[in-house]
């Protein structure tokens, strides 16, 4: 373990928060996998994100352990980069969860009790998305699962006949390109949260990473906790939210942004959705509730100060 703190003291972590890192990635990581090479070599990696000394890192851990009575840690690597906790930089921790996924045997421990279980995406990105790769599915799974959701997908609308896959789905995903527009009017019957993403014509990897930017979104709110009171808007501003899958007599909401929907801000109307409004009710304290115009196309949500 010499070799791990050592390598925290280099990315600047005096020796006590160091101490505290290590005990979190080793016994507490959010993701832990293995993979055992030809002669008996096992890989380990292990990661968290690490709240000390007032900052939040990602410290990933690696070793390569070699056979024999006992087995010898022949080599450790340990890299360390600041996270500033929102959905941009969350992002990038999920990549790099993916890539360990990919190399190695991952098992997460990443679920909150109130958090989504599972995710359907309506429609697929071939044909439409250019450079679509060959493994596009199992790259959409493991981001999923990196977040822990389990993934289903239904290619085109006639396939979704089964009324336990509907009721079963906490997020609806669409993939802009076949018309959806009934199954979305199901699932708003059903209380699903729908998310549109992509644009025919633009590449995989933009719609995979508006896909991992949504999901990664929708987890980290469902763990952050509840606010301790209503917030009063000044008049006149307003904050975006989308729905999120949790609420009964009321609708949940993302933490919210002041960024609007690809529609712009002008493209929002006066709403009056009851669970939506019983939902807003808990945040704030004075607003009018709004919702893009290009619904069900957008399931974009907005307050303003009233």
């Amino acid at each position: 373990m010499q070799q791990a703190f050592a390598a925290l003291n280099d990315y600047g972590f005096a020796s006590p928060t160091a101490t505290a890192i290590l005990e979190q990635v080793v016994n507490r990581p959010s993701a832990a996998g293995q993979l055992r090479t030809s002669g008996g070599i096992i890989e380990v990696c292990q990661s968290a994100l690490v709240t000390a000394a007032g900052s939040t890192v990602y410290v990933e851990l690696s070793a390569t352990i070699t056979p024999g009575l006992p087995p010898e840690v022949a080599k450790v690597d340990v890299e360390a980069f600041p996270v500033v906790v929102d959905d941009d930089d969350l992002c990038t921790v999920a990549e790099r969860l993916e890539t360990m996924r990919a190399r190695l045997r991952v098992d997460h421990h990443l679920q909150h009790p109130d958090a989504p279980r599972e995710v359907l995406i309506l429609g697929m990105p071939t044909p439409g998305y250019l450079e679509t790769p060959p493994d596009w599915e199992a790259r959409l799974r493991t981001t999923a699962a990196v977040v822990g959701l389990r993934l289903s997908i239904v290619a085109a609308p006639r396939e979704l006949s089964s009324q336990a896959l509907a009721e079963r789905a906490d997020l609806v995903v669409v993939i802009t390109g076949r018309d959806w527009r009934l199954s979305i009017e199901r699932f708003d019957q059903l209380e699903k949260p729908v998310e549109r993403i992509g644009s025919p014509g633009a590449t995989f990897q933009s719609l995979h990473s508006e896909f991992r930017q949504h999901i990664v979104a929708v987890m980290w709110g469902a763990a952050l906790p509840s606010g301790t009171g209503p917030i009063e808007l000044l008049s006149g501003q307003r904050v975006y939210h989308r729905k999120v899958p949790g609420g009964r007599g009321f609708d949940r909401f993302d933490d919210g942004s002041d960024s609007p929907c690809a529609h712009g801000k002008d493209g929002f109307v006066a709403w009056s959705g009851d669970k939506a409004s019983k939902g807003m009710l808990r945040r704030y304290s004075n607003f009018r509730l709004l919702h893009c115009s290009q619904y069900p196309n957008c399931g974009m949500y907005a307050v303003e100060g009233a």
